[in-house]
């Protein structure tokens, strides 16, 4: 699988203008109250992610969340099936993430009409990397 490049913190708006892929971020202060086998298994989730392993990324973000069922974990395992072309399974993985996190900042842009088309730079970038 081909190397998206590195997560970068941008702006939602140059994501989008730019077609940008990332994973979900969140402000350092959230990320220290993670449990610790979750971080770990995030950390090594973007990793993979970052490497293009999309595959090995949705097994950590899977571990990570079976300890710590933080909503953002299903966006980012969200982005990697959509990143492996599987968007039936991204939707679904959005959908969980809305449902469980319905004041998402970034829940117009993971609409399912924006998920099913074909324009990859519609999915949101955030401000950091989310973990739990």
């Amino acid at each position: 699988m081909p190397n998206r490049g590195p997560v970068v913190p941008i702006a939602l708006c140059a994501c989008l203008a730019a077609g940008a892929v990332s994973l979900a971020h969140q402000p350092a202060a959230q990320a220290q109250t993670m449990k610790r086998g979750a971080k770990t298994y995030f950390e090594k989730g973007a990793t993979e992610y970052n490497l293009g392993h999309f595959a090995d990324a949705i097994t950590q973000f899977e571990k990570a969340y079976a300890i710590d069922p933080a909503p953002i974990l299903l966006f980012n395992i969200g982005q990697c099936h959509r990143q492996t072309g599987n968007k039936e399974r991204a939707l679904f993985f959005y959908r969980r993430y809305l449902e469980q996190d319905p004041k998402a900042e970034n829940r117009a842009e993971v609409a399912p009409a924006k998920v099913m088309s074909n324009s990859p730079g519609l999915i949101p970038c955030g401000a950091s990397i989310r973990s739990t």
